[in-house]
């Protein structure tokens, strides 16, 4: 039962870092409303599936890989912000040139941070240490 439940663990952290990892390399792309939603999305996925399976995987790479993940949502948080805002004032009359600088240099930011990571091959030492629990000691 054990193993058959560390098969599964694996397979469903798995799937959840391949979402995150489509979405990073989409974001180093385009940081378009859909993008940053979908990312978003997958980076919460990922943290409930390490957290739900918790037992299965190494605590220090989970914990380096979840405070990575953390800096990548407040930068896309920071970009839907602005996105909620300007379709909020859609339509309103009210100016939204400000946020939508705003949403600019927020979303070119996001980008950075998502070919950084994309560049880095960090979802790949991700994958290694979190389900074959081998550590390096890369600065993540």
């Amino acid at each position: 039962m054990n193993e058959n439940m560390r098969s599964v663990a694996r397979a469903k952290i798995s799937k959840a870092l391949d979402d995150v990892t489509v979405a990073v390399y989409t974001t180093a792309r385009t940081t378009d409303a859909d993008a940053v939603h979908k990312l978003r999305v997958s980076i919460r996925r990922f943290s409930q599936a390490v957290r739900v399976f918790q037992q299965y995987v190494p605590q220090k790479p989970s914990a380096r890989i979840g405070n990575r993940l953390k800096k990548v949502m407040k930068a896309a948080g920071e970009v839907r912000d602005r996105d909620i805002l300007i379709g909020m004032l859609d339509g309103s009359g009210v100016s939204t040139t400000e946020l939508t600088a705003e949403r600019a240099v927020t979303g070119k930011k996001l980008a950075e941070i998502s070919r950084t990571i994309q560049d880095a091959g960090m979802p790949r030492r991700w994958r290694r240490r979190l389900l074959t629990g081998e550590e390096h000691s890369e600065v993540e």
